[in-house]
């Protein structure tokens, strides 16, 4: 936002300088990026008025005028710019003025002419970055001879202010003015805003279709203007120094009522509008021509203006051109409404579009605005473009208002929070000076906020207001009181920190990316074996690749992974511990969010080693990595795996689910080739995800007494179909010899030779061992016996001979 210094001093002049005063704006939380002072134009320029012209004799695009600078004082000066002419009046430097740009005005003879100063463009004297397209035009009412300096007001600085986006009340010369004011205690002075008395009695009827979006639209029909009457040159430069570019009258004044209280207005030519105003969402199919020339297609979320056959404008952002004032106007319907936020919230960017319009309704306007700016705007077009004015219609829906709730207070708490010793009646006066109402008779206070203070909503942000206005710089620092609290830690949880420290401690280095995904990257995650779950979409994404909520955490790694290769960092050890989100309609959101640990690796099983590498990672060593973590909760008896085909990231040949109990908690596998190719990986990788709330329960661990019996160990050599996993064999092991198994472990595995095609042969070795009483040899071969024949029966297991 760019302020002029004097534009605001005509609201509120504190006794402070232009650093001063930017410092307190700074300080208060507005933080001044620039102070651009405006061209120093001494007193050899000044307004001129060329009173004769005539063809220069040996040059056919130059002209030699008279021009008439002031105390009886007229000079000859050449000039060949386009639009020299009889009467017109401009800047003139007379010699000895110098140039902002440095150039010297001498008087100096052009092709035998004699030249006693120079006609100025705009971009001459610094008030146009870009080169001007002729001679600057002023005021036929422009007093002669006068400074130029003083006639446009140059003695005069902008302010660039870095604005928050919740800070949109400061998004004009009223708004700052007012926040002045309350810091630095000046009295703020309002201009006198007369209502204008209509001459006539036109009016437009107003149907609002959507009173959510658009609770209020007034407006004013004024006819017979002067489309063609210029611009004053004040107003004019009050636009320029504050970034806004002079187009038209009626243009030039709705720009100015925005900047100067913050109401954005928009005018249609009357004759151009078939009926009345309806404001409501486009329909399916429509579309508009924008001011800028580009057609866009509306949506059905689109908020539009229209009248009772065609749109005529998206609300809030931009006119069409279908209703645009042009040389031809003579009658104009002026518009001022109030706009939700939220409707128009991220529909300009969504279009390419960034107007000053939107970007003033989607932070908040004031809703009590409208009828001012409208009367404003009225007063000043009449003085410009003359007319006759109609009467204002305000259309108002009151039940979709914004509501001024009441906000409570404990001055006790202001203390606490900033650190400040602020007394009661400077907290009352704080927000007093803020416009804010104030009932102090109860404890603990009621304060009010006004209607432009969107920002203010809770007692923190009355706090923060009055940090602000005693002054930030004021909060001394002091360190942070830290009161120890015991407290015991259960035994039976287990936090996230200990489990990534686990995975630290192992080679894994943690990655945290962003939630929103790339549609293109969504991979399903656990989810995937029970369906595919419905992605939440974005309703404003802040970049079209990040449009969705992940439904698994490991696009996030596999991108991390594919950066590391790019830095030619090819052994890979990453987790993430986060949350995925998936559609689900019953709950309040209309969304589901679980916890999620995600593992990857590739590359190398080890660092570089002088002796030669041991392989690189593969589904085993992840599977060892994720067991530790299993056997430091206590859950590694509970754990099984189970081969699987149905995971959709991974190889359908190297994945399998994981189970705790009988319930499915992740999975673990290899990348599959085309999700390695989609995501441009230039070797293999193994990856897991689990359910976090698996992983956050921890067995209590129980101390048993030391067997003073002997153990006694079995070997088995099973001959088992292929697609019989070592894993199924454990498990049914561990369930029948719970209490006797001491240890079961899978020390050979072998297919070939005089093993039977399809078929191959896995050796365990089994550790029993009684609390009780010893073990003697045919209870054993007993318990065995029952083994395999469970083992037989459910996995066609047999003891090889």
């Amino acid at each position: 936002m760019i302020i002029s210094e004097s534009w605001l001093r005509e609201w509120v002049s504190p006794d402070l300088s232009t650093s001063e005063l930017a410092e307190l704006l700074t300080q208060a939380g507005l933080e001044v990026e620039t102070v651009t002072p405006q061209p120093a134009l001494g007193d050899k320029f000044v307004v001129g008025k060329i009173k004769g012209i005539e063809k220069h004799p040996d040059a056919d695009k130059l002209n030699v005028c008279q021009v008439d600078v002031g105390a009886g004082q007229t000079v000859n000066i050449v000039c060949g710019a386009y639009n020299a002419r009889e009467n017109l009046i401009a800047p003139v430097a007379l010699v000895g003025a110098t140039l902002p740009n440095g150039m010297q005005i001498d008087a100096r003879e052009v092709r035998g002419i004699s030249s006693s100063g120079m006609i100025c463009s705009a971009s001459e004297l610094g008030l146009e970055e870009q080169q001007s397209d002729g001679l600057m035009e002023l005021d036929v009412g422009a007093p002669i001879g006068a400074l130029i300096g003083d006639y446009l007001g140059l003695d005069d600085v902008s302010i660039d202010i870095d604005l928050t986006p919740d800070r949109g009340d400061c998004l004009s010369i009223s708004g700052m003015a007012k926040d002045v004011a309350a810091l630095s205690k000046a009295v703020l002075t309002k201009p006198e805003l007369k209502p204008v008395k209509p001459a006539i009695d036109d009016v437009l009827s107003v149907t609002l279709k959507a009173p959510e979006e658009c609770p209020r639209y007034a407006g004013r029909i004024i006819k017979g203007i002067d489309i063609n009457a210029p611009t004053p040159d004040v107003m004019k430069e009050k636009l320029r120094r504050v970034g806004v570019r002079s187009i038209s009258p009626v243009v030039d004044v709705t720009n100015y009522v925005m900047l100067e209280l913050g109401q954005p207005m928009h005018a249609f030519d009357l004759n151009k509008l078939d009926g009345g105003i309806v404001v409501r969402m486009a329909n399916e199919g429509e579309s508009l021509t924008l001011l800028d020339g580009q057609e866009i297609d509306l949506q059905e979320d689109m908020l539009i203006i229209a009248d009772e056959k065609k749109p005529l404008a998206l609300a809030g952002i931009m006119g069409g051109g279908n209703s645009e004032i042009d040389e031809a106007t003579t009658d104009i319907l002026l518009e001022s409404a109030y706009f939700s936020p939220l409707v128009i919230a991220g529909k300009a960017r969504s279009l390419g579009l960034h107007t000053d319009a939107s970007h003033r309704f989607e932070r908040g306007v004031d809703t009590n605005l409208q009828v001012v700016a409208i009367e404003r705007a009225t007063e000043l077009l009449l003085e410009i473009v003359g007319g006759k004015a109609g009467p204002v219609f305000d259309v108002l829906d009151e039940a979709n208002m914004p509501v001024i709730d009441s906000i409570s207070l404990r001055p006790q708490r202001v203390r606490d929070m900033l650190g400040l010793e602020v007394s009661d009646v400077d907290i009352k006066q704080h927000f007093l000076d803020l416009q804010m109402s104030v009932d102090d008779t109860t404890m603990p206070w009621t304060v009010k906020r006004p209607s432009w203070r969107f920002d203010v909503s809770g007692e923190h942000d009355l706090i923060e207001e009055i940090g602000r206005l005693e002054g930030l710089d004021k909060i001394e620092p002091k360190s942070p009181t830290l009161r120890a609290r015991p407290h015991a830690e259960r035994e039976s949880t287990v936090s996230e920190y200990q489990i990534k420290s686990w995975l630290a401690s192992q080679g894994y280095r943690e990655v945290v990316s962003y939630s929103f995904i790339d549609p293109n990257d969504q991979l399903v995650g656990i989810e995937t074996i029970n369906g595919k779950p419905q992605a939440v979409d974005l309703a404003n994404p802040i970049a079209s690749n990040m449009s969705q909520m992940r439904i698994s955490i490991l696009p996030g790694l596999l991108n991390a992974a594919r950066t590391n290769e790019q830095r030619q960092h090819n052994r890979i050890r990453f987790f993430e511990m986060g949350h995925v989100f998936n559609v689900d309609l019953e709950s309040d959101t209309g969304a589901n969010e679980q916890g999620r640990l995600a593992l990857l690796a590739g590359g190398e099983r080890s660092a570089t080693f002088w002796a030669g590498q041991e392989g690189k990672m593969n589904f085993f060593d992840l599977k060892g990595d994720l067991n530790k973590i299993f056997d430091r909760i206590g859950l590694l008896s509970r754990i099984n795996y189970e081969t699987s085909t149905g995971i959709e990231p991974l190889h359908p040949g190297q994945a399998a689910t994981i189970l705790l109990d009988s319930e499915v908690i992740g999975f673990l596998g290899t990348v599959h080739p085309k999700i390695q190719k989609h995501f441009d990986l230039n070797q293999p990788y193994v990856m897991a995800e689990i359910r976090l709330s698996a992983l956050l329960k921890k067995e209590i661990a129980a101390f048993s007494s030391l067997s003073k019996f002997p153990e006694t160990t079995r070997d088995l050599a099973l001959l088992v179909k292929n697609e019989v996993s070592a894993g199924d064999i454990l498990w049914e092991v561990q369930n029948k010899m719970r209490k006797l198994l001491k240890k079961c472990e899978i020390f050979d595995t072998f297919s070939g030779e005089n093993i039977p095609s399809g078929s191959k042969s896995l050796a365990f070795s089994l550790l029993l061992q009684s609390e009780t009483e010893s073990l003697d040899s045919d209870t054993v071969d007993e318990l065995i016996n029952d083994l395999l024949e469970i083992l037989e029966s459910k996995h066609g297991a047999k003891l090889r001979s």
